[in-house]
């Protein structure tokens, strides 16, 4: 698989579910507006083989924001614990189809994991195709090792005054919903005011599901597409 893959289908991970080099993570995370707890939706139904990312878990435990990333070493600890290791495939995914599951492929790919992807529709769309669920106590894995290197250039530091405005700013400071790939790159205001504008439609519920996954997977696909192309011009 490419590097640069952002989304799987439900075909490709059905055919691979029981690979021992792929691990398929629930990254599922919900606003107050959902009603929803992410912990018991994955005790109750997930995807077979499923470990769970909690961004409310995972985290800079030292800092009063939400979701700021960890320490290189921590996040190394925990994802290593949930049997996540060098080299392997990780597919994401979350309960609404296309929400949180970005912001877990971009945390894993900022401390250095090249092959993370997203399933495309999430759990919403395996349940609807008949897929397999497992139910009761999920599976243990064994550890594993994983190397955390940060990539500086994807975040930014709120006191940093020579980047603010950036993807890398933006990425960092948006702490709900969806990630785009943190690239230091010039910030477009109308793909900004369109994030902005898809976060605060959902909260207040006016978005269908339908309706949220695709402003938000074309959102995400041009942020990708913006920060890529930068990258092989610079």
């Amino acid at each position: 698989m490419a590097s640069d893959t952002v989304f799987v289908s439900t075909d490709w991970l059905a055919e691979r579910l029981d690979a021992p080099d792929i691990v398929v993570v629930d990254g599922s995370w919900y606003l107050p507006v959902h009603a929803r707890d992410p912990h018991a939706d994955y005790a109750e139904r997930r995807i077979p083989g499923a470990v769970r990312f909690d961004i409310d878990a995972v985290k800079d435990t030292g800092s009063d924001l939400p979701h700021m990333l960890p320490r290189p070493e921590a996040f190394a600890a925990a994802v290593g614990a949930m049997g996540i290791g060098d080299g392997m495939r990780i597919v994401v995914y979350d309960g609404l189809g296309l929400f949180s599951a970005p912001r877990v492929r971009w945390t894993f790919r900022t401390f250095g994991a090249k092959d993370v992807v997203i399933l495309e529709g999430g759990f919403p769309k395996w349940q609807a195709e008949n897929r397999p669920i497992e139910q009761g106590p999920p599976r243990s894995r064994a550890a594993r090792s994983f190397t955390a290197r940060l990539d500086h250039s994807a975040v930014a530091d709120a006191g940093d005054p020579a980047r603010p405005g950036t993807w890398a700013a933006f990425a960092a400071g948006y702490s709900g919903g969806s990630m785009v790939e943190g690239h230091a790159v010039p910030c477009p205001p109308d793909l900004t005011a369109k994030m902005a504008r898809i976060a605060v439609l959902t909260a207040l519920g006016r978005l269908t599901g339908r309706e949220h996954q695709t402003a938000l997977r074309n959102c995400v696909e041009a942020c990708i597409r913006l920060a890529d192309d930068d990258g092989k011009t610079s």
